[in-house]
């Protein structure tokens, strides 16, 4: 029993390294619709604050794409990409664009590397179209019913014999 509890520590204690130096990216969120200039954010796991400056983002080589089996479309190219922080303080990747996105979703890869590893993650954006209930709807106004006005009484002949 003791032999076994010794190995199984040992094993534990080798891979554990391997594990600390693990960077994980969470989903993305996009602040944009379709036809404005693109901004979105992807949440970091598993980074600390100081490491986040060795943390190195782009979009993903021709090469990636044809094996994910994604198109490189020429639109991606004026993606960019900058790690930071968000309003809570987590460290995140922003994706920005400076040119208004006309395609209704985006399908790309990102390249993400750092002192202990490299990460290739594929994301797909739907970009709805703009919100333009800001507006308060017209008023309509109610049709007015009027009374039905009575009809004339005509005096009846006597009937003919």
């Amino acid at each position: 029993m003791f032999r076994k509890l010794t190995l199984v520590s040992a094993v534990s204690l080798a891979l554990l390294p391997a594990a600390v130096g693990a960077l994980g990216l969470g989903g993305i969120g996009t602040e944009s619709a379709l036809n404005e200039p693109f901004s979105g954010q992807i949440e970091l796991s598993d980074v600390q604050p100081d490491e986040l400056a060795a943390v190195k983002v782009l979009l993903a080589s021709e090469a990636e794409f044809d094996k994910a089996g994604a198109p490189r479309a020429a639109f991606l190219a004026l993606l960019s990409f900058n790690t930071g922080f968000s309003a809570q303080g987590q460290p995140i990747i922003r994706v920005t664009s400076s040119e208004p996105v006309r395609e209704p979703y985006l399908e790309f890869l990102i390249e993400v590397t750092w002192p202990n590893g490299r990460l290739i993650q594929e994301y797909t954006v739907l970009l709805d179209p703009p919100v333009t209930l800001d507006r308060a709807p017209p008023q309509v106004a109610q049709p007015e019913i009027a009374a039905p006005e009575p009809l004339p009484v005509v005096p009846s002949e006597p009937p003919i014999p």
